[in-house]
């Protein structure tokens, strides 16, 4: 939820010039909508109209485009912003590996107690 719709919609510093708010909320969970549907498809159908079915859902919202602001001018420093987004998406990669560890660990838990009784 993190990584897709960066490409298109990366993380903003206040005072960054920015699209309608409404509209870049609208990009972005059709963005994670679509790019979900398409890892769905990838990981569970093998045949070829499922899978580029999958590659078009992924790419379309990037095809598309985010909202974009009308000037790009801002004062933030570029090297700001661009540190601000890197350090954005690096943590929400730390936070869903995390996440992912510790529900493997409780799936694991689950399910050697439901095979135990």
């Amino acid at each position: 939820a993190t990584l897709a719709p960066a490409a298109g919609l990366p993380p903003e510093l206040p005072g960054m010039p920015a699209g309608d708010l409404e509209m870049r909320q609208l990009w972005w969970v059709g963005c994670i909508a679509a790019t979900a549907a398409g890892i769905y498809l990838i990981a569970t159908r093998r045949q070829l109209w499922p899978i580029t079915g999958a590659v078009v859902l992924i790419a379309l919202p990037h095809l598309i485009g985010a909202p974009q602001p009308l000037s790009h001018e801002t004062t933030v420093p570029a090297g700001l912003s661009a540190s601000f987004a890197a350090n954005a998406i690096a943590a929400g990669a730390a936070f869903w590996c995390v996440l992912g560890v510790f529900l493997g660990f409780a799936l694991q838990k689950l399910s050697h107690e439901i095979h135990a009784t």
